[in-house]
């Protein structure tokens, strides 16, 4: 198995001699975060804090990559990276008597879960397996290993290491303490890294919206990397690339499909040629299915007679939308069908507010009692929100189309064109785009057909 991962299905009594967890666990894992829609690129690992977790989409799956933070550090929930330990931080997950969990850098060592619990704070024992012998996690016992253990003659402990240094028992000596950019390394294309597992690089990817970072060791989001413009740019004889300046190192970049790199403030923007850009398309003539192949994760919508029908508790989400960064024009267009009998008075349609956030993207439909329902377009920019009603009508099929280009957007309600003017960039938000379900609005009760979203138009 090439992930380390701690769920635990299989209650393991002591003295096994089977891991706790499989691959399976995994995934189900990752179709648990998909039901609630929140995507964000790191995750707290369910069973230690000392390591996070990565769930990322690929088509019709996931992998999962359980990735380490470095020595003396704990993953903070709230910061979504690694960071130092303190007298009054430390780490609790539950687990079952007996499992066994591997330490993260030292092959003799490793902890047990005592009374339900797996804790560590600065000064918690783990277990030693003893001179010649490594823990294996999926075994769940010591084993033997030359290259492994304590030398019996050592008489040097962690406190006559200097700072910066950290005790290796198997060669009874200090070393200089391993850094993320010793595990770590990054690429060209910066949301693509390098994890150096069992003496080889491995090549991984964050999920689409982040970047590799070797200071926190952590995939993070784009816009919280901020490099000076532009001194810390350089161009390139192709205009769709440059370097960006990174730990000291130019490194080069390349300009998603479509757009050409801009000295002036250091951006991509788009040219004439759009053929490359990011579509989603899903007819739902017969299936749930993307026509470009992207995956749909799909929540009970039943498609026939060239329609879904979503009951209440049906929706869908699109991965490939999470961390969504909107471009100066994008597309965004669906037909829906508004049964009378909603479950309450906020109805979602589609947008990216499914992680018990605010959206910065949504479509839903007020339903006022006595009074016709209002169709409600808002967009979020610089963290402004812009709201716009138009009046639409139950049980009959409705068309909104939306255009985005620079700074004007354009509605289309059943061909009918309406101009916004003045409206900026829509902020980028963490959570993907669905339909159907939104937080604090009720599910959507009726028929949907040709939802559609491009990043270009």
């Amino acid at each position: 198995m090439n992930y380390t991962f701690v769920v635990i299905f299989l209650v393991c009594l002591i003295g096994c001699d089977a891991q706790v967890y499989t691959e399976q666990d995994l995934v189900k894992y990752c179709n648990d975060w998909m039901k609630d829609g929140s995507l964000s690129a790191v995750r707290a690992h369910p069973y230690r804090c000392d390591f996070f977790i990565m769930c990322i989409p690929t088509a019709g799956d996931y992998r999962v990559s359980e990735m380490v933070c470095s020595e003396g550090l704990f993953f903070d929930e709230t910061k979504k990276t690694c960071d130092w330990i303190t007298d009054q931080t430390h780490c609790v997950r539950k687990c079952n008597a007996g499992d066994k969990f591997r330490h993260k850098s030292d092959c003799n060592k490793y902890y047990e879960c005592k009374n339900g619990e797996f804790v560590i704070k600065n000064n918690t024992p783990s277990e030693t397996c003893g001179k010649h012998k490594r823990f294996s996690e999926k075994a769940q016992a010591c084993v033997e290993d030359k290259t492994c253990g304590k030398k019996e003659d050592c008489n040097i402990t962690q406190n006559d290491c200097p700072s910066g240094y950290v005790l290796i028992e198997e060669d009874c000596k200090c070393e200089k303490r391993k850094t993320c950019a010793d595990q770590y390394k990054i690429t060209q294309k910066l949301e693509v890294y390098q994890q150096l597992k069992d003496g080889v690089w491995i090549e991984l990817r964050c999920i689409s919206g982040y970047n590799f970072n070797l200071t926190t060791c952590t995939c993070s989001d784009k816009i919280s990397t901020i490099y000076d413009c532009p001194s810390s740019y350089k161009i390139h004889n192709n205009k769709d690339k440059y370097y960006v300046k990174m730990n000291n190192v130019d490194v080069l970049q390349t300009c998603q499909p479509g757009h050409n790199f801009n000295i002036s403030d250091c951006q991509c923007h788009p040219y004439q040629s759009t053929n490359n850009c990011l579509k989603i398309d899903i007819p739902l003539a017969t299936d749930t299915k993307e026509v470009h192949g992207s995956y749909v994760h799909d929540e009970n919508v039943e498609v026939s007679n060239g329609y879904g029908y979503f009951n209440g508790s049906a929706y869908f989400v699109i991965p490939a939308l999470s961390g969504n960064e909107f471009p100066d024009e994008f597309k965004f267009s669906i037909e829906f069908f508004l049964l009378p009998n909603q479950l309450g008075s906020t109805v979602a349609i589609a947008g990216n507010g499914r992680c018990n956030t605010s959206p910065t993207f949504s479509v839903s439909v007020d339903v006022p009692i006595n009074s016709s329902p209002l169709l409600v377009i808002q967009i979020k920019t610089n963290g402004t929100n812009s709201v716009t009603k138009m009046s639409v009508s139950f049980s009959t099929w409705t068309k909104l189309v939306i255009l985005k280009t620079g700074n004007a957007m354009e509605l289309q309600l059943d061909g009918v064109p309406t101009i916004i003017p003045n409206v900026g960039k829509v902020d980028r938000h963490q959570c993907a785009i669905g339909a159907g379900n939104m937080s604090n609005m009720s599910n959507f009760v009726g028929y949907m057909k040709n939802f559609y979203f491009a990043k270009c138009l």
